[in-house]
Order: C-alpha cells, then structure tokens, then sequence
C-alpha cells in the first residue's frame, strides 16, 4: 500500500511501482485475524464484489469446509443448506437488513474468508493468524486443506502459534524488524536459539 522509504520492493525482479496499481493488487489475497463480514449475501460476501460465477463460488465455498452446517455453526446455520448440502447463496449474512438474517460462529465465519482466497485464485494469500477463532480440531483440519489446495501457491502465514507454521517450507522468526533466523522447524529446533 506504501511506496517504500527506501530501496525498492521488487517481484520477479521488477520493481512493483512499473505495475498498474490494480493489477499488481490483484494477485494478493488475505485471510486476516479480524476480517468484515458485510449485511449481504453469502454469495456477495465471497465475491467481493467480483462477477459471481456459481459453479466456481460452490467450488470455493468446498474447499473451505463450508458445507455440512454442523456444529459450532452458530444460531439459525441449519438453513443455510438446501439439498445435498449445497448452500443458500443468497442466505443474508448479519441481521442489520434482513432479520432472517443468520449468525455464524467465529471458525465458519473464518471458513468464509477462506472461501474468499479460494474464489479469488491469486498467486499470493496472506494469512495473519487466519484460525484464531477456531476449535482445535478444524485449526488441524484448516492447515490440511490449506497446504492442500493452496499448494502451488505462495502462502505467507504471521503467526505467533507453533502449530500454524511447523508444515511451512520456510519459516522466518523476526524480532524488531529484524530477520534474527530462517530454515524448515527441523533446522530452526535444531539451532536452539543459538
């Protein structure tokens, strides 16, 4: 978002600022901490704003672990599914509009967002603490599919949590700014801070 003070940020070798704004943008997607759910749709609040194709917009919602409504859903989940447990697209998120609205739990709300990433497609995700408000058992689940289906992609995880970053190729432990030690979890444990 800011030029740099300094130096250049480069990509491939080029420096960002000879890319067009939007596109340079358009190849970066984030799944945040905190994020916005918007008084919309479910189908809105995947899209972005960008032309919903249904099929692609299923697909994304599936590989995020969004079908199934099941527990820890959040109050009135279970109409969110028609048959065969494809959602409601046009189920109102929020009931600041629509007091049919429904409420979802923290962890399906942060499956949202990772339906988001995956609609999207871009060659680079951002994930600052993306499972903060999950249960133990679908944080396990979250890093399996996201090394899984995100695997051609390059994934850049901030976390102050062990588990999120121990399957990383690359883990970079900073302090201050400063890059103090990089490697795989193997060669950083084996270091012993040293």
């Amino acid at each position: 978002f800011y030029d740099a003070s300094s130096g250049s940020i480069r990509q491939n070798g080029t420096d960002i600022r000879e890319f067009a704004v939007s596109s340079y943008r358009a190849q970066f997607s984030a799944v945040f901490q905190d994020f916005n759910i918007y008084a919309a749709s479910v189908r809105d609040n995947v899209c972005m704003g960008e032309e919903a194709e249904e099929d692609r917009l299923v697909r994304a919602l599936g590989r995020a672990g969004w079908y199934g409504g099941g527990k820890g859903c959040g109050e009135g989940c279970g109409r969110a599914y028609g048959e065969g447990g494809v959602p409601d697209l046009e189920l109102q998120l929020t009931r600041e509009l629509d007091e049919e609205g429904v409420l979802f739990s923290g962890g399906q709300l942060q499956r949202l967002a990772l339906a988001r990433v995956f609609y999207k497609d871009s060659d680079i995700v951002i994930m600052d603490e993306p499972t903060a408000a999950m249960d133990v058992f679908f944080e396990r689940e979250f890093y399996r599919t996201v090394f899984r289906q995100l695997k051609d992609k390059t994934v850049i995880f901030v976390s102050h949590r062990l588990s999120s970053v121990t399957a990383c190729d690359v883990i970079v432990y900073m302090e201050q700014g400063r890059i103090l030690e990089q490697g795989t979890h193997e060669y950083l444990m084996g270091l012993q801070g040293g």
